[in-house]
C-alpha cells in the first residue's frame, strides 16, 4: 500500500511560474517503487521511452514536439491550485530508473471522481505486478486520502488483462468498443475487497 508523504529532499523544485501556497511534493512510495512529481531532469527519460519504436506502434503521430508538450502539461499541473491531475513519474527503487508515468485526472470529471491512468515505458511492459502495486497505491490514495467515491480508467482494447485487473480491484467494466474498455471502482467495492 502506499503513503503519501510530505516534500522530500532530492526531489523536483517548484515548478518555475507557479505561484499559490508553499508547494509540496507529492510521493507515493510503493515497496518497490516511489511515485513522485516529475522534474526536469526526468524530462530525457520521458521523452526518449515516448520515442522508443515499440511506443510509437501503438500510435505513430507521437514525436519529440508532441512528448515534450505531454511532459509541459504534465509539469504545469503540479503548480495548479487547487490540483486537479496528479500525474507522477514511476521510478523504480532498486536503480533510480524511469518506468512511466500514472495517475489520478480530476480535471472535468464529475465530483468525487477521477481517472485513474497508468503508462509504463516499453521496457517495463509485461511487468503486470508492477502494475498492480502501482494501481493498488494510487487506488488506496484516492479513496483514502482524496476521498474520492468512483475512480474510472480506460484503456484500448487490446489490453486484454483488463478484464482480469478490474476484478482484482472490485471494479467492473461497463462498456466495451470497437478501441476501448471502460471500468468503474467505487469505494464502496474497493472497501469490501480491502475487509476480505
Amino acid at each position: 500500500m502506499g503513503r503519501l508523504n510530505d516534500r522530500a529532499a532530492g526531489f523536483p523544485d517548484r515548478p518555475s511560474g507557479s505561484h499559490g501556497p508553499p508547494w509540496e511534493a507529492a510521493v507515493i512510495e510503493t515497496r518497490r517503487f516511489v511515485l513522485r512529481d516529475l522534474g526536469e531532469g526526468d524530462r530525457v527519460a520521458f521523452v526518449t521511452y515516448h520515442l522508443d519504436p515499440r511506443y510509437r506502434r501503438r500510435d505513430s503521430a507521437i514525436d519529440a514536439a508532441w512528448a515534450n508538450a505531454l511532459f509541459d502539461r504534465i509539469v504545469a499541473w503540479q503548480g495548479e491550485v487547487p490540483r486537479l491531475n496528479l500525474q507522477l513519474g514511476i521510478i523504480e527503487r532498486a536503480t533510480g530508473r524511469l518506468c512511466g508515468c500514472a495517475g489520478l485526472r480530476r480535471a472535468g470529471a464529475p465530483e468525487g471522481q477521477a481517472a485513474l491512468g497508468i503508462e509504463l515505458a516499453p521496457d517495463d511492459w509485461g511487468r503486470h505486478r508492477a502494475a498492480i502495486e502501482i494501481a493498488d497505491a494510487l487506488i488506496a490514495h484516492g479513496f483514502d486520502t482524496l476521498g474520492l467515491a468512483i475512480i474510472t480508467g480506460a484503456t484500448t482494447r487490446e489490453n486484454a488483462r483488463v478484464d482480469r485487473l478490474a476484478r482484482w480491484f472490485g471494479a467492473r467494466v461497463i462498456a466495451r468498443e470497437a478501441d476501448a474498455v471502460d471500468v468503474v471502482l467505487t469505494r464502496a467495492a474497493w472497501a469490501r475487497l480491502r475487509r476480505r
